[in-house]
């Protein structure tokens, strides 16, 4: 048993809800937990939604707690579309959509939170709030030696592409050396207009 479904096996983890949308034709799995005003949680590159277990049993006292594999991470499918910021931003609001969630709190982690800053980019009247913890404006925001250490593998897995595993890697890995949320002027205007209907926090 994995250390998530060990976890989730405790009664005091049981989800409300737990179950799959498709965005887009791909399966994105999600569980919530609470109740009160919505919560999505969106993990890091590489990670999936247990790495918020150890918040879930706090914030499910407070708020409508959603926690979504992000596509292709998790029990999520990765898809035919190529993964992108947008793709995984998409996959979000088809979630929102779905789940029928108007308006929603949003806590991104690493590439979860270039994923919450670009929900604020696309349907800023829809978040209540925006907490992001190490996302970055561009790949020159992670340190040299983890950039280019990452560089090199993303190379490697390109190479072998034709390979469904190397081809999903080197995708992954893409996210982290290839994508940006923008420049700094672009962020400003993102925040200054999620600014007008909730609070951020950037830390």
């Amino acid at each position: 048993m994995s250390f998530k479904n060990q976890i989730l096996s405790n009664e005091n983890f049981t989800p409300i809800e737990s179950g799959y949308i498709l965005s887009s034709g791909t399966k994105i799995h999600y569980e919530s937990y609470g109740k009160g005003i919505p919560l999505i949680m969106l993990h890091g590159n590489s990670q999936d939604s247990s790495y918020f277990i150890k918040q879930l049993d706090f914030f499910k006292g407070y708020f409508y707690v959603i926690l979504v594999d992000s596509r292709g991470h998790g029990e999520s499918d990765f898809g035919k579309k190529r993964l992108s910021l947008n793709v995984l931003t998409e996959d979000i609001q088809n979630l929102m959509n779905e789940l029928k969630i108007s308006q929603a709190l949003i806590l991104g982690f690493s590439d979860g939170g270039n994923i919450a800053i670009k929900l604020a980019e696309s349907i800023p009247n829809k978040i209540l709030g925006l907490i992001t913890v190490s996302p970055n404006l561009n790949p020159e925001g992670l340190k040299p030696w983890f950039r280019y250490s990452i560089h090199i593998v993303y190379i490697l897995c390109h190479k072998l592409s034709m390979f469904e595993w190397f081809n999903k890697k080197a995708q992954l890995l893409s996210l982290m050396i290839h994508e940006s949320t923008g420049t700094k002027d672009k962020l400003n205007l993102v925040l200054k207009n999620v600014f007008l209907g909730c609070r951020v926090i950037l830390f």
